[in-house]
This record gives structure tokens, C-alpha cells and sequence, in this order.
């Protein structure tokens, strides 16, 4: 969908993920349409817009996860398609329905996908490390199917840094949270940039994008 975006004009940083005239259709529904964003580094920029506007379709473009039918995609500088074993090793995602293994604990979730990470010689420093991050050390000898919504949230986040990305993907991270959890969760997000990452975060929620965005793309689109 068309898009507009607003930037702080204090700070001129380079750009890790670059989209121009993006489209990208599913059969007779146009997810994407003439895109353009530019992602600048160490900040969090935004994608604003309602649901049914593309804001997945254009996380997962950035990834590589979805090519694009139409337009330019440049992560790190790579078509993250062709090149995505230089993408997606740089990147921590977490989708808006994280997919966790519910009949595991919470540190056999976390152990799984380090180990797919290639996280080997400092596993462990680095499980313990994420889990107390995000609050949930005391739940990971737990079976996840017994967290609830807002600890299954804080999970998700602890294992799309393991590896230690420097881009990361938040899709509706607060979505079905109570406000204390979502509070908690986008105070987070904003500790991530301090460290120097970059973050692409989407949210249909205006208050979250005034809050916490360095940047804001306006994803334009009626709901579906």
C-alpha cells in the first residue's frame, strides 16, 4: 500500500532495510502496493496501519520469508531472497502468534532454538541471560502451554535475541495483553535500540507508534 513517513531530523543514520515501489499480491488481494520505507539504523521504526494493510507482507518481504512481486528489497544491503543466508542470521523475529512448543518448558523452547541459531559454546550463559532479560527466568522449568498470554509474549521475545541480532521484527507484540504486559513489553523493545539494534515493530495502535517510534511508515489499506 502507499505509504508516508515521518523522521526525527536529529540523527542521520545509515539504512539497513531499504524498500522501493514494493508490491506483492495474494491472487486477486494486493497486499502491497508501490512501498517505500527506509529503515534507518540503532532506531524503531514503525509500521502503522489498520488490519488488511500489509504490514505482515512487508515484515516477511524484509526478511525474505516472501519474495515480492514487484520492486527492490535491500536488507543489510542484500536482496534478502537470493542473499538470505546473510539476512536472516542478522535478524530476531517475532511474530504476531509466536510459535511455541507448548508440551516444552520454557528453557527446552529457548535450548531448541538456540541450538537452530547455531548458538553452541555459551548456550547456556546466553538462555539465562535472555530468560532474566525478559522476566521469565523463574518459568522456564514450566511447560509453556501453562504461561500465559503476556509470559508466552516475554518467551518469544527472549528467544528472537539469543543469537544477537542486529535487526529485529516485532509483529503486534502486545496484542492480547493486559496494559501493565504491553507497558512492560514495548519498555523492552525500547532497551533494544538503546543497545544499539534496530527494530521494525507493527501496530494498528496509534498510541504505541507515538510512544515509542523514532520512525513511522503509514501503512495505508482497508481491513480484512
Amino acid at each position: 500500500m502507499p505509504s508516508d513517513s515521518q523522521q526525527r531530523p536529529d540523527r542521520d543514520d545509515t539504512a539497513i532495510v531499504e524498500l522501493r515501489a514494493v508490491g506483492h499480491s495474494f491472487g486477486d488481494n494486493e497486499a502491497l502496493r508501490n512501498l517505500e520505507m527506509t529503515v534507518p539504523g540503532g532506531r524503531i521504526t514503525v509500521l502503522l496501519g489498520p488490519n488488511g494493510a500489509g504490514k505482515t507482507t512487508a515484515a516477511r518481504v524484509i526478511t525474505g520469508a516472501l519474495e515480492a512481486d514487484k520492486g527492490i528489497v535491500r536488507t543489510f544491503g542484500h536482496d534478502p531472497v537470493v542473499e538470505g543466508h546473510l539476512v536472516r542470521p542478522r535478524c530476531g523475529v517475532v511474530s504476531a502468534k509466536p510459535a511455541l512448543y507448548d508440551r516444552l518448558s520454557g528453557w527446552d523452547n529457548l535450548d531448541y532454538s538456540a541450538q537452530l541459531y547455531g548458538v553452541v559454546a555459551d548456550k547456556e550463559p546466553r538462555i539465562a541471560e535472555a530468560a532474566e532479560r525478559f522476566g521469565i527466568t523463574g518459568a522456564l522449568g514450566s511447560m509453556v502451554g501453562g504461561y500465559s498470554t503476556g509470559m508466552k509474549t516475554r518467551l518469544a521475545l527472549a528467544r528472537s535475541v539469543l543469537h544477537d541480532p542486529e535487526l529485529l521484527l516485532f509483529d503486534e507484540p502486545t496484542s492480547g495483553l493486559d496494559p501493565e504486559s504491553s507497558n512492560a513489553v514495548l519498555g523492552y523493545i525500547r532497551d533494544m535500540t538503546d543497545e544499539g539494534r534496530t527494530v521494525v515493530m507493527c501496530t494498528h495502535l496509534l498510541s504505541e507508534a507515538e510512544g515509542l517510534a523514532d520512525h513511522v511508515v503509514i501503512m495505508e489499506g482497508e481491513p480484512t
